[in-house]
């Protein structure tokens, strides 16, 4: 494949649902290209559901506290795990790695693709250079920056703090390089 057009169909943004009601063409369209559609719309439908509860719970502690308390309440939370984070890094060595790995291949039959990493500690900080990793490729093996940068929040957080709560306060102790292009961050 050398263009988006060979994946399949191309849907643009569409709204799932409108004031609560489900587009139906939508639905049509989506069950005629999904191998499982039961399990994907189950799956959509659900992830929905789940935002919406949680909408509904954030008001919910608006009314309940009000607005400027809740956010207080949320800064405090990523201040929280920011700071807990920090401290269980202090009392781990200073120290630098590296580790790589290769997917299969370039997505297209080619050489594999090479992704590594470099880590260093030190004080209370890490930093993640992905900079040694190969340049994204033209086959369907580069890693969305989101996927990519997810994937390191769970592994600081698997190896650091596996019983601390998750959220973006972790990300305040980390410095990550990954420069656009490659295959964690292509265009």
């Amino acid at each position: 494949l050398t263009e988006i057009y060979g994946e399949g169909v191309i849907i643009p943004p569409l709204r799932l649902s409108v004031a609560g009601v489900e587009n139906e063409e939508l639905v049509d369209l989506l069950t005629e290209n999904f191998r499982d559609p039961l399990s994907t719309l189950s799956d959509l439908r659900a992830q929905r559901a789940s935002c919406k509860l949680g909408e509904e719970r954030v008001h919910e502690l608006a009314r309940l506290y009000g607005t400027a308390q809740l956010l207080q309440i949320m800064q405090r939370m990523l201040d929280v795990v920011e700071t807990a984070v920090a401290k269980l890094l202090q009392g781990l060595p200073d120290g630098v790695g590296e580790a790589e790995g290769a997917l299969d291949d370039d997505g297209r039959g080619g050489a594999p693709t090479r992704v590594h990493a470099r880590i260093e500690k030190r004080g209370d900080r890490l930093h993640i250079d992905l900079s040694g990793s190969d340049r994204q490729t033209a086959g369907a093996m580069n890693i969305p920056w989101a996927s990519a940068r997810a994937a390191l929040v769970y592994a600081v957080r698997c190896v650091v703090a596996p019983g601390l709560g998750s959220n973006d306060g972790l990300l305040r102790v980390l410095d990550i390089t990954a420069p656009e292009g490659t295959v964690v961050n292509p265009i």
